[in-house]
């Protein structure tokens, strides 16, 4: 199941625009959350497969015990590379999620002061 359908179901299901913003207040809470989802039945090195690891170089990232790989909370989802920030990208998921008849792009870009590309 990929991430917007776990999001959907877990984090949005009956979640008011107030509790949403209450629950994600800042960019760490968004990692935390990506992390919990993630690593759910443990974490799994990409690089080796190993399964032991320790702190790595960024907030909520796994570093290998194995190979040493360093990687990211955000690494293989789709939210790796995002450049309006996790915080913006939640609160677009959220509207996304919420809208019964959908949401146009040119509206979301414009709710999250974001361009539309």
């Amino acid at each position: 199941m990929d991430l917007i359908c776990i999001m959907k179901e877990e984090m949005f299901n009956g979640l008011s625009i107030v509790e949403f913003s209450g629950k994600f207040r800042c960019e760490d809470d968004c990692l935390q959350y990506i992390a919990k989802l993630k690593w759910a039945k443990g974490f799994v090195c990409r690089k080796c497969g190993h399964t032991s690891h320790g702190k790595g170089y960024t907030p909520f990232a796994r570093r290998c015990s194995h190979c040493r790989y360093d990687e990211s909370v955000t690494a293989g989802t789709m939210l790796e590379k995002c450049k309006t920030g996790l915080l913006k990208a939640f609160h677009g998921l959220y509207q996304i999620a919420v809208e019964k008849k959908g949401i146009s792009s040119v509206a979301l870009s414009e709710q999250l002061g974001i361009n539309q590309k």
